[in-house]
């Protein structure tokens, strides 16, 4: 157990914190889901920084089997040139909250700096939506990118798939469940803190369970919404828990060092590992959950983190 946790935060991290602390706002679990969708809403657009441009964005909605009402995507170029790999990008927010628009800037980011374009997805949410909803979504959306690459000027033979948080853990149940069908894997997949054991039993859910921006307390409550009385020890909502870990495509992944997610991040990653597959890891020292959001925040760690990301990116495209 760490002594006093607080001491490993950035300077300008444990600012915010502190401020975030002195509103006494209620918890997300406190109050109706709409309006925590909302204030998600509010604080990525006004802490996010300012926009990347893009030379071209598309919103587009997917027909779909499972879902009457379609998925909502939304396309990135940051250029216009042609071949370009594909990354389909899934939002966090814990299944419950986040959007396409959530996660606008971080989407931007990434499509700018790795020179790829992104189809981010915004699949259904619980309340309503309960498992296995959202991930029925995703597996939906990723056969589309599969077939429409070509048609979107991306290279058919450079796909991968991401995302944060509850976003990362959809990714990673998705890899499973592409094996299990034995369909086509991404090139690689990548995991920005993502909640991969539902149990919420590691040892930093408890050291950072409170003020360290998502408390214990809200993430039971998101994942109480997401499973709806299904178990957590079913792999494809707990995905630390797989048994195709040997053959899974190789992964990226971002830590957040002061994270009641933390331990999870690299238990998986020592799974990956002793399975044989390559993993490119870093943990971002002194960062919160979600900080990737907040350039306005943390600016250095961002800036960071980005440029890791999309650095490893690029490597496992030329590979």
């Amino acid at each position: 157990m760490i002594q006093d946790p607080r001491k490993l935060l950035a300077p300008e991290a444990a600012v915010f914190l502190d401020h975030l602390k002195s509103l006494n706002a209620p918890h997300t679990e406190d109050i109706p889901i709409a309006v925590a969708r909302m204030n998600y809403e509010k604080v990525s657009r006004n802490l996010g920084g300012i926009p990347v441009s893009m030379a071209r964005i598309e919103d587009r909605i997917l027909s779909s089997n499972t879902n009457k009402d379609g998925i909502p995507i939304r396309i990135y170029w940051s250029t216009l040139e042609k071949n370009q790999p594909l990354f389909m990008f899934i939002h966090g927010g814990g299944w419950n909250v986040g959007s396409i628009n959530t996660h606008d800037t971080v989407c931007r980011r990434i499509a700018k700096e790795t020179g790829c374009i992104i189809v981010s997805i915004e699949y259904r949410l619980a309340l309503e939506h309960p498992y296995p909803a959202g991930l029925e979504d995703v597996q939906t959306a990723y056969e589309w990118c599969l077939n429409h690459a070509e048609s979107l000027d991306a290279d058919p033979n450079k796909i991968a798939v991401g995302g944060d948080s509850g976003g990362g853990n959809l990714t990673a149940s998705l890899m499973g469940v592409l094996i299990e069908k034995n369909e086509r894997l991404p090139d690689f997949h990548v995991l920005m803190y993502p909640s991969l054991d539902l149990s919420l039993s590691s040892e930093s859910m408890n050291t950072y369970a409170k003020d360290f921006f998502i408390a214990k307390s809200t993430i039971a409550y998101f994942v109480k919404n997401y499973t709806d009385g299904q178990s957590v020890s079913d792999w494809k909502i707990s995905p630390l828990l797989s048994p195709y870990f040997d053959k899974y495509p190789p992964a990226i992944m971002l830590t957040t060092e002061c994270d009641p997610l933390h331990d999870e991040s690299l238990q998986y990653k020592d799974k990956l590992v002793n399975a044989g597959v390559a993993v490119s890891q870093k943990t971002a020292k002194g960062t919160f959950h979600a900080y990737m959001q907040f350039t306005d925040i943390m600016p250095q760690q961002t800036d960071e983190s980005y440029t890791w990301i999309s650095t490893e990116m690029k490597k496992f495209w030329k590979k």
